[in-house]
């Protein structure tokens, strides 16, 4: 593993505990080599790093890769962790839905018809659901 792709990667197939996931989230791969792994996570996610969540990660890997030692260092990250890049891609998503709701024929229409503008704040996405009718 020598890419943060593959450092992504390789989290969600591995088990870690919900705690240790949650840290993972924040991280960035520094490096890595046959004996150790080196990430970096933000001085902000520093209450996330306590001494037993490092040490189930490091069991977790060394499950899978043998003898390993996790090296986890506190910086100010340069590069966006996964939480924070999966953040801003949602946040463009919405934007874009806000845009293209806000350009169709239809709402336009309706604008005009009510002599109103729609916040487009108010916009959020619908997850429909199925239900079972008996």
């Amino acid at each position: 593993m020598h890419t943060q792709q593959a450092w992504e990667a390789l989290t969600q197939t591995l088990s870690f505990s919900t705690a240790a996931r949650a840290l993972l989230k924040n991280t960035v791969f520094e490096n890595s080599d046959q004996d150790s792994l080196t990430l970096s996570l933000s001085e902000r996610f520093s209450n996330l790093l306590t001494d037993s969540i490092k040490h189930s990660i490091q069991t977790t890997l060394q499950e899978h890769f043998g003898s390993i030692t996790l090296n986890i260092n506190l910086n100010n990250l340069k590069t966006q962790e996964p939480t924070a890049k999966k953040i801003q891609s949602n946040n463009a998503k919405m934007t874009l839905s806000q845009q293209n709701f806000l350009a169709d024929e239809g709402v336009q229409k309706l604008q005009q018809v009510f002599n109103t503008k729609i916040n487009s704040n108010s916009i959020r996405k619908v997850v429909k659901t199925s239900t079972n009718k008996e």
